[in-house]
């Protein structure tokens, strides 16, 4: 396991509220060059003036050469289309990984670059409302979950780099399989979300009926609704690159409201006090963890 992180050559492709963060993240491990690659020249000189990266550039090209890791953040349809183009300009055993919310189809595409080149899949459980350079921030990945999905052709070497990489950055390493982890945050992450959508259209069929809905809305409907602000692109990208795992979760979650439409209606006290109890102790129970 390599101690000394200050030999590593990264590249930081899409300069937003993850990059950003692991740019300032890696400046204190000690990193010498961090390569910040933007789509406007604005935006790696943004990155450079916050010390998010040493260096910047608009060119794909010039970005990725003679890096010795390459890390893609941005959305996950976009991750996809990266992949193809920095393939001619990786370094013979340079690292590729990625921090994209979906995993399944990035993974495939990283089993598609070059047998000269490790890749890695990953995606850090981290995040906020509000995303953009201006936001980033280095403690961002602090004390939590970074998915980790290594392919066949990872070595256990590379496996055992970014594991020390995240470590050292104040995350929680998590070897998870791609497959696993697409089911998982649909449940956790994707479905929420789209639940935030429908909760915020309902409310708003209200006030389009004439109720004053929005008028008397608190903070309880406003934490329900919160995921509706997610950042546009990357929530459509989620969508269209989980699609089967969050229709899937989208049906079984009808029959859990279809259930309780029922009880409701039967006024069935016992069964909707068992859920309620049953919710809060379990969500008790994570506070306290």
């Amino acid at each position: 396991m390599r101690s000394d992180l200050s030999g590593l050559r990264v590249t930081i492709v899409g300069l937003g509220l993850i990059g950003g963060s692991l740019g300032l993240a890696f400046r204190k491990t000690g990193i010498r060059r961090i390569t910040g690659v933007g789509r406007r020249e604005e935006s790696w000189k943004r990155a450079v003036s916050l010390q998010a990266c040493h260096v910047g550039t608009t060119s794909l090209e010039e970005g990725v050469r003679g890096a010795n890791l390459v890390i893609l953040c941005a959305p996950a349809r976009q991750i996809l289309a990266l992949l193809s183009a920095i393939s001619p300009f990786l370094e013979k055993g340079a690292v590729v990984t990625d921090v994209g919310s979906t995993k399944e189809a990035i993974v495939s595409a990283l089993n598609e670059l070059p047998p000269t080149v490790q890749v890695m899949g990953g995606h850090p459980m981290a995040g906020k409302e509000l995303g953009g350079l201006e936001n980033a921030e280095a403690g961002l990945f602090t004390g939590r979950p970074f998915v980790l999905c290594p392919l066949k052709r990872t070595s256990p070497g590379t496996v055992a780099l970014i594991e020390e990489i995240v470590r050292r950055i104040g995350a929680l390493p998590v070897i998870m399989d791609a497959a696993c982890h697409d089911r998982a945050v649909s449940r956790i992450s994707h479905i929420p979300y789209v639940t935030s959508l429908a909760l915020y259209n309902l409310a708003l069929s209200g006030r389009l009926a004439g109720d004053p809905d929005f008028s008397l809305a608190s903070s309880g409907f406003r934490s329900a609704t919160r995921l509706a602000r997610s950042p546009e692109e990357m929530s459509l990208d989620i969508l269209l690159t989980n699609s089967d795992n969050i229709a899937a979760g989208i049906r079984r979650l009808e029959e859990y409201l279809h259930q309780f439409a029922s009880r409701i209606e039967k006024g069935d006290v016992s069964w909707l006090k068992d859920q309620i109890l049953r919710a809060r102790t379990a969500l008790d129970g994570e506070a306290e963890d």
